[in-house]
């Protein structure tokens, strides 16, 4: 039976929305074979990219791995049949697959370098200079170097790379880039590795993925560590750890890594429980084999230190059924581990015909710490300069003439004066005594206590924008904390910490999970409108809009029944901005109607009350403009920056003209347009959105012919 474009077409997009595995391959191996049969032949080039896709996802031995390279051969017999039948989108795909299985077949010691070094030569053939084809060919090919130990194609690719010029097209730079930064620290050329990051870290080289500067960090913690930059290692391991997860073995054997190294062996532990699910099996591929040897390296150092025989309690996988917990010491668990990354760079030393593989895993297993303990936390480096304070018990004196009584109440006027200076807006000197507190509770076992001292450390750094300290103080208070309905007070506080600072770190599921669990066992209409608003400020940074707009309309209402019109308004105002950006433009403009109608009724003598009305406007401009009514929104606009310009709020009230030249332009006002970016560019020098108005209105004055002073405001504003 033969079956229409359109038909297949609808099968292709079926076919893609599968979920990974042998049904989805299935899928698309039958529109393959219609189309082929149909003589669609663009149609089956974009079916057959797309099962390649689907069985590199789905493939799990070898088998699987020499039927993707069997699929991928048909489609690059196509390619070179006709070339004209692929786009740039199957260029694309065509391309990133070949990079993809040169990388895996350079990754697998089965595979014979004549092999690997055959597909990369045949990309080579192939590469276009007007795309990012050699980018990605010499970024691929340092993989190869390193596992097998290649030092003179490391070099090649490297100079290949510093020679071309960066093309647009379909690779991540910064992900192309990390190539160059792994090969590098791979081989402990760190400096090397550190200054070709630089521009990751600044941002210079822009990341498709977001991933930066996490990805970076995750290989730069080892390089900092061994070039003795103890500061930057710390934080880039603290950083980058929040990113972690199981899909990259080579990060998390980095982080283990950096733990044995630094000397921080209950972090490590932490770490190894955290990721126990990605060392199950026997390592097959290099990055296996360096997460095997990483935590081998760190039950060796549990067995040097004298804890060999603790247990370590292994969770069975939920994934198979038959599947049990086991229990393994770290002896028992050193063993088994390094014995298979040993069997495996041997084997990686039989293909390449030398012991560069095996010596750099016999460097990770048998590594000593760089130092002795690097503190990870002001909190840790102060309890580790404290003297240990033995605990007193039943037959000690009276409680005043033991020195742990003494040291106790030294700790506790740290935490109050902390207190006292937090309560008076002090947050930044309110920080040293609390670290004194959390330090000396937890020196003299005092847990309760170290766990309030904490929260209210996290509550200053969150204060002062510390975020990272933020966070793990607060972290580190909660599990000694009750949980749920008997939370309390400091419970809710250092969970309230973490729901504000976690989407600024990145982490926004976790924040949407800790409000969560606040919200079930809050019942105060103020309290539970403060989680509500929250929440809903996560899900507009996640670009979960209609979400967001429930959230905090549903914080509005619970404002209001709290008795704080005030906030009830704002909040309507967020909710009806947020139903503009989902596209619900009546529903956003109703809504904040219901924001001006709340507003109207309190005091135009605060200036609160001035600016809420004065946002109201200029996000009413916004979704009016959206909706096509200019001239209403250009009326708003100008109110909004009348009345910021009301309350000293510069800044604000140049945003608003700006606002109103660029619809005054839109709508063929030029005159009165180029007054508006005018006084928008007469505000405060250090306004970061007055080169963008300069640009709009050097482009206005191209525009009306009046090309010289359009020159010389550029030349102000650009040089």
């Amino acid at each position: 039976m033969t079956h229409t474009r359109a038909e297949l077409t609808d099968r292709l997009a079926e076919a893609a929305d599968l979920p990974t595995g042998e049904a989805q391959v299935e899928a698309l191996r039958e529109v393959v074979r219609h189309a082929e049969a149909a003589g669609l032949a663009e149609l089956e080039i974009e079916a057959r990219l797309d099962m390649v896709d689907a069985m590199m996802l789905a493939a799990r031995d070898l088998r699987d791995l020499s039927e993707v390279l069997t699929a991928f051969s048909r489609c690059v017999s196509l390619y070179s049949a006709s070339p004209d039948l692929f786009d740039e989108d199957a260029l694309d795909s065509l391309w990133r697959q070949f990079a993809a299985q040169g990388i895996v077949l350079g990754l697998r010691p089965e595979y014979p370098l004549h092999v690997v070094n055959g597909l990369f030569d045949d990309m080579a053939a192939r590469a276009r200079p007007d795309r990012d084809d050699l980018h990605a060919l010499s970024s691929a090919r340092l993989v190869l170097a390193e596992w097998s130990g290649d030092a003179e194609l490391g070099e090649r690719c490297l100079a290949d790379l510093r020679k071309l010029e960066p093309a647009p097209g379909y690779v991540c730079p910064a992900c192309l880039m990390m190539y160059q930064v792994a090969y590098l620290a791979a081989l402990e050329r760190d400096a090397e590795a550190i200054a070709v990051a630089q521009p990751l870290l600044t941002g210079e080289v822009p990341c498709d993925t977001g991933g930066q500067p996490a990805e970076a960090l995750h290989v730069l913690q080892l390089c900092y560590l061994r070039t003795g930059a103890l500061e930057e290692a710390r934080d880039a391991h603290r950083i980058a750890y929040r990113s972690l997860t199981d899909a990259n073995d080579a990060d998390v054997a980095r982080h283990l890594r950096f733990c044995v190294l630094s000397g921080n062996l209950d972090r490590g532990l932490a770490v190894l429980n955290a990721h126990l699910t990605v060392l199950e099996g026997e390592p097959t591929v290099g990055p296996e084999l360096e997460l095997s040897a990483a935590a081998a390296a760190l039950c060796r150092a549990l067995v040097e230190a004298g804890r060999g025989e603790e247990v370590l309690h292994w969770p069975a996988n939920p994934d198979y059924a038959d599947d049990e917990d086991e229990e393994y010491t770290y002896r028992e668990l050193h063993k088994e581990l390094s014995g298979e990354a040993i069997a495996l760079a041997e084997r990686y030393d039989r293909r390449n015909g030398h012991g560069v593989v095996g010596a750099r895993i016999n460097t990770i297993l048998e590594a000593r710490p760089i130092v002795e303990s690097l503190a990870l936390s002001p909190v840790a480096a102060r309890r580790a300069q404290l003297a240990p304070v033995e605990q007193p018990d039943g037959t000690d004196a009276a409680p005043g003439e033991h020195e742990w009584y003494a040291e106790h109440a030294v700790a506790v006027e740290h935490a109050r004066r902390g207190e006292s200076l937090l309560e008076e807006g002090r947050a930044d000197e309110a920080i040293a005594p609390f670290v004194e507190a959390a330090a000396k509770f937890t020196v003299l076992g005092d847990t309760r206590l170290a766990a309030l001292a904490r929260t209210d450390l996290a509550t200053a750094y969150l204060t002062v924008g510390r975020l990272l300290d933020a966070a793990e103080c607060a972290e580190e208070a909660l599990p000694t904390m009750p949980s749920g309905a008997e939370a309390g007070h400091d419970g809710m506080q250092a969970r309230w910490v973490l729901a504000c600072v976690y989407p600024q770190l990145g982490q926004h599921e976790d924040g949407l999970r800790i409000l969560a669990e606040m919200r079930a066992h809050e019942d105060s209409p103020g309290a539970l409108a403060k989680l509500e608003a929250q929440t809903a400020e996560i899900l507009s940074l996640m670009d979960r809009d209609a979400e967001a707009a429930d959230g905090f309309a549903e914080a509005a209402r619970r404002f209001g029944e709290h008795g704080d019109p005030y906030l009830q308004a704002v909040h309507l105002r967020k909710s009806g901005l947020a139903l503009g950006w989902a596209e619900d433009l009546r529903g956003a403009l109703e809504r904040l109607e219901e924001a001006r109608t709340v507003l109207s009724g309190l005091s135009a003598d605060d200036g609160r009350h001035v600016r809420e009305h004065a946002l109201l406007l200029s996000d009413t401009a916004r979704v009016l403009a959206d909706q096509g009514q200019v001239d209403e929104a250009v009326t708003r606009a100008l109110e909004s920056a009348e009345e910021f310009r009301s309350i000293g709020e510069q800044v604000s009230a140049c945003r608003s003209d700006r606002l109103a030249g660029q619809l005054l332009q839109q709508s063929g006002r030029p005159d009165e347009a180029e007054q508006a970016f005018r006084r928008a560019l007469s505000g405060p020098a250090d306004d970061a959105e007055r080169p963008g108005t300069a640009a709009l209105l050097a482009a206005l004055l191209d525009e009306r012919g009046r090309p010289e002073e359009a020159t010389r405001l550029r030349a102000d504003f650009f040089g």
